[in-house]
């Protein structure tokens, strides 16, 4: 545990970008501080890097396991919390948010009879009325 925490100090917060999947996997551990640990990590990614952090916490966000997607919703809320003291970027939160719960509504989205295209303008309006969006990832 201490070598993490060394890590944690002494990474450039970007580095743990190529490990999120593997944090995200962990936010229900049975240890409690490494829980704890993770968390930090995923809130200092997040802080950081909110663009390429809230794609992958998206998946888990969206859990039918109540307690991944109720650590999700801690993990972003500290992040969106530090974004609310000064920082730009609050709104993008609430942008991810609403493009998640679209998005999936596109994915089970059954399509009319016999039609091989979706027109987006009038089957998601509210999708199209959401572009153009501050997430670039």
């Amino acid at each position: 545990m201490s070598i993490i925490r060394g890590c944690l100090k002494d990474f450039p917060i970007y580095q743990w970008l190529t490990v999120l999947p593997q944090l995200v996997s962990r936010i229900c551990h049975q240890n409690e501080e490494i829980v704890r640990l993770v968390k930090h990590i995923l809130t200092s990614v997040l802080c950081q890097y909110p663009q390429q952090g809230l794609w992958i916490m998206a998946a888990v966000s969206k859990s039918t396991v109540p307690s991944r997607q109720e650590a999700a919703a801690e993990i972003i809320q500290a992040a969106r919390k530090w974004f609310s003291q000064g920082n730009s970027g609050n709104n993008l939160f609430g942008q991810f948010a609403s493009l998640i719960d679209h998005l999936i509504k596109l994915c089970f989205h059954p399509g009319q009879p016999k039609s091989r295209t979706i027109n987006i303008s009038t089957e998601f309006s509210a999708l199209k009325r959401m572009m153009p969006l501050g997430i670039n990832e």
